[in-house]
């Protein structure tokens, strides 16, 4: 909260925050502590859509979380008013911004939607959606490629948890849930689901397949052979 200002807007003072980012929080808290938490963080980004602001940079630094479980979402520094078209340049964290943001677009309540699911993938995981070896490749694999479902990573990743996380971390904005309160029942209905069913190895093969298909999804042809000795599901 803004506690107080200059007149000529010099300086302000801002509320102190305790509490640590919401990805170490979460390695001390069970996922369904995780879900109610990120419930009121859902609220809370709600609460600034519906007053045309867009955060333009969630990721885990700048969600705190308290003792008692309790969110806040901290350095609007790159934050704008969506009636704003002025921003065309990219303010943002890598592995954590969504594509469009990548290409230059400007930042909208789908693109805070998508570094939502990667905020909680990462909570999930211990690690981004994406990982390449040279992490200069964060500014173009998001729009070739598509993420690992959660549980190639956490097995113990609940399936409807899953399906939420990827739905956000859909590549076109269009693709995403078209509003938070969807969002919200679907964390709603976390604790009572089943754990995913992990897919394990043959990370590189799977990754030139979800190129192939996003390759595919914008009007490329691709060619893919999938070949391998008996038993493996790859004849």
């Amino acid at each position: 909260q803004l506690m107080d200002r200059a007149p000529d807007d010099g300086w302000l003072i801002l509320e102190w925050v305790r509490g640590e980012p919401i990805d170490q929080w979460a390695k001390s808290h069970s996922i369904e502590e995780l879900m109610h938490t990120t419930i009121t963080l859902v609220d809370g980004l709600r609460h600034m859509h519906d007053n045309g602001v867009v955060h333009g940079d969630i990721k885990p630094s700048n969600v705190l979380v308290d003792e008692q479980g309790h969110p806040t979402i901290i350095d609007l520094g790159v934050a704008v008013l969506e009636e704003d078209e002025t921003r065309d340049d990219f303010h943002g964290t890598l592995g954590f911004a969504a594509p469009e943001l990548l290409r230059g677009e400007r930042p909208t309540p789908a693109s805070d939607l998508y570094s939502l699911g990667a905020t909680l993938y990462y909570c999930l995981t211990g690690q981004m959606p994406f990982t390449p070896d040279d992490p200069a490749a964060l500014t173009y694999v998001p729009l070739v490629s598509l993420p690992s479902p959660p549980s190639t990573w956490a097995p113990e990743v609940p399936m409807l948890l899953e399906q939420a996380v990827m739905k956000l971390l859909a590549r076109r904005p269009d693709r995403r849930p078209s509003d938070l309160g969807k969002v919200r029942r679907a964390l709603q209905a976390v604790p009572t689901s089943r754990s995913s069913r992990p897919i394990v190895g043959m990370h590189a093969t799977r990754d030139a397949l979800r190129r192939a298909v996003v390759a595919a999804a914008d009007g490329e042809t691709r060619v893919v052979v999938v070949y391998g000795p008996p038993g493996v599901g790859r004849g």
